[in-house]
């Protein structure tokens, strides 16, 4: 165990902690003396540890907000290993609420750092130990009281929703319900709790896209029910803005708004999945006016990529011209420029061969945009589809897409603009359509590919 706590960097806290409890139970006072040199080489302590477990909880937290995660969960864990062991413990069966209350702060701080260093198993069970301590038990104290244990509890099952998602454990959507419950009867805190509903929401809209239909069911409702309590965190958020003066809160305003078109965004989708056209028609009328001003928002990238979701459900229903306005709204936001902004742009990023993960996504986001826009103003009969192609000939390593793209938009074209030659065959119009909606969704290249094979 001491030997693969120093090998795995995944599974170390892991390790360390069945090599100290082997040696504890065996009372071997060498590999005792051997854990603990180790426990002091990986996870350093820091200069000043605090006299009391309350003090170091505190400093764990102040290290984990730092981004320190393996100093703070070796806070965490000499806190939990002085409650089990000198406090009357172990934790499950300590009495009073003020030492409970303590245990769950150091086991949820362990679970957030142990999380943070991609140790999602050893994250789990600190994380449901904590868990375990809210559960109302005959002749023990809630280590909180109401509405405050709610907000923990939902709190605490987010966390652990995440880490059982990244590690593909199959009751993931369980921890993101029962947060939902929980932060619902707390009801103190709209921002949070459409938070945690959003967040539900999202895993039913995946189970729905995947083919379990009946997830619909309760997709809608958790949906609506996220975007109610967002609009009123927003209406609050406003009149405290309003108050205390401009900018002050336009950081979480923007977060609620985004979240809030995330949400709406996933309840068409829904309504889509299900045939519903007038219900998804009366979603994009209601969040229309949550797309974003392209010189105000910060997270630019991930307002992008909202606002192509948005761009597709309205192409999809036949509202080509939101979906134009919308897809201009991701060039521009992932960094698009028109006029001789867009040469110069073009130009500099043509000579930089080695671009970086954010330029590499900008410009993935560009050209997935462009190719969208192109497609939707070809199908709208609209100018400017030249002027589009242009745009995406100057992102860098497009070319080839690009000359992919110029061939699909010609087979693509309406009848009375080409005119196909004596050995050539018109696709069919069911296939055209396909092909249209697949690239505005995916891109070119498969969808070429598809059309090349049907030919």
């Amino acid at each position: 165990a001491l030997l693969l706590a120093r090998l795995s960097a995944d599974q170390r806290a892991a390790w360390l902690a069945l090599a100290k409890s082997w040696a504890s139970e065996r009372q071997d006072q060498e590999a005792q003396k051997q854990v603990k040199c180790l426990e002091s080489k990986l996870y350093p302590k820091p200069e000043t540890w605090g006299k009391e477990p309350s003090d170091w909880v505190r400093l764990g937290v102040q290290l984990l907000k730092q981004g320190k995660p393996a100093e703070a969960n070796n806070l965490f864990l000499k806190t939990i290993d002085f409650l089990d062991q000198q406090e009357g413990g172990p934790i499950e069966r300590l009495l009073a609420r003020p030492l409970r209350a303590l245990a769950f702060d150091a086991l949820e701080g362990a679970a957030e750092s142990l999380a943070a260093m991609n140790d999602f198993v050893a994250a789990l069970e600190n994380g449901r130990r904590a868990a375990s301590l809210i559960q109302p038990t005959p002749g023990m104290q809630v280590p909180f009281p109401e509405p405050e244990c709610s907000r923990r509890e939902g709190l605490l099952n987010l966390s652990m929703g995440h880490a059982a998602e990244a590690m593909g454990a199959k009751d993931a959507l369980r921890f993101f319900r029962l947060a939902a419950q929980a932060l619902q009867r707390h009801g103190k805190d709209p921002a949070l709790e459409g938070a945690a509903v959003l967040e539900l929401g999202l895993r039913l809209v995946k189970e729905c896209e995947e083919g379990d239909l009946e997830s619909a069911d309760l997709a809608v409702p958790a949906l609506e029910h996220a975007t109610s309590c967002l609009k009123t965190a927003q209406g609050r958020c406003s009149r405290r803005q309003s108050e205390a003066g401009q900018g002050s809160t336009e950081h979480v305003s923007q977060k609620l708004r985004w979240r809030e078109l995330q949400a709406q965004v996933a309840l068409c989708s829904v309504h889509q999945l299900r045939g519903d056209v007038a219900d998804a028609q009366e979603v994009l009328d209601a969040s229309k006016h949550l797309l974003p001003n392209e010189n105000t928002v910060t997270a630019a990238l991930e307002w992008a990529e909202l606002c192509g979701k948005w761009a597709f459900l309205a192409a999809k229903v036949g509202r080509l011209s939101d979906a134009e306005e919308a897809l201009m709204l991701k060039w521009k936001l992932s960094g698009g420029k028109e006029g001789d902004d867009a040469t110069n742009q073009g130009t500099a990023r043509g000579e930089d061969k080695d671009l970086s993960p954010v330029q590499k996504r900008c410009a993935k986001l560009q050209q997935e945009a462009l190719q969208s826009l192109a497609l939707v103003k070809q199908k709208a009969q609209n100018p400017g589809v030249k002027d589009v192609m242009s745009l995406l000939e100057q992102l860098p390593g497009t070319s080839e897409a690009t000359q992919e793209m110029k061939r699909h938009l010609q087979r693509v074209a309406p009848s009375d603009e080409r005119k196909p030659s004596g050995n050539s065959k018109v696709v069919s119009d069911p296939i055209r359509m396909c092909t249209e909606w697949s690239t505005l969704h995916k891109g070119a290249s498969l969808v070429v590919l598809a059309a090349c094979l049907v030919s």
